[in-house]
Order: C-alpha cells, then structure tokens, then sequence
C-alpha cells in the first residue's frame, strides 16, 4: 500500500509576526516531545515569514501558542501579538481536518 504524501500547511506571517513568534517559542518551556517541532519551526520562520509545515508540526505549533496563551506570567500585549498568529495556525488546522474528514469516512465502532 502506497504512503499517502504529507499534505503541507502554508503560513505566511509579517515580519513583526515572525520575529514575536522566535522570541515566545524560544523562551517558552514546551514538553520534550514538542521539541524537534518547534526547533524546525523556529528554524523555517527565521529562514522566511511564508513557513511550510506538516501536520504534526501544525498540530505542535498549535499546542505550544495556546500554551503560552494559557501561561498567567506572559505580558497581555505578548498574548494579543500572538491572537493573530494563532488565527492563522488554526485555519490551517481546520482545512487539515477537512481534507481529512472528506478522505476518510469515519467509521462506527459499534
């Protein structure tokens, strides 16, 4: 069976957006796991503002902004910067999740 080719998500960014956007992943505590996805993130957004991702980056970009968000000790103006970068992260991941749904038709269990 042929693997299905990873379907990459495209977010472009202002300069202003993606400097921000360095600064809080780089100093922001994030699981282990989440690592090698913010480190090639972080990597992508320092090469160019128009960054190409894939669904488990996607998904990890996503965790991490609504983490710092949620993080009582980053200033208000930080979390209101990042509202937009985030709008943006999720619209990708809802177009991911409808390509997914209108591939793969969910299957009942029962």
């Amino acid at each position: 069976m042929p693997i299905p080719k990873v379907v990459l998500s495209t977010i472009a960014l202002e300069q202003d957006e993606a400097r921000h956007l360095i600064r809080l992943l780089l100093s922001h505590r994030h699981s282990q796991q989440l690592t090698p996805y913010i480190v090639e993130v972080v990597e992508k957004v320092s090469q160019s503002t128009t960054i190409e991702i894939g669904d488990m980056c996607l998904a990890a970009l996503n965790t991490t902004i609504n983490s710092i968000i949620a993080d009582e000790s980053i200033r208000s103006d930080d979390v209101i910067r990042l509202t937009g970068i985030l709008y943006k992260v999720q619209q990708q991941v809802h177009q991911r999740m409808a390509e997914i749904l209108a591939a793969t038709p969910l299957r009942s269990s029962f």
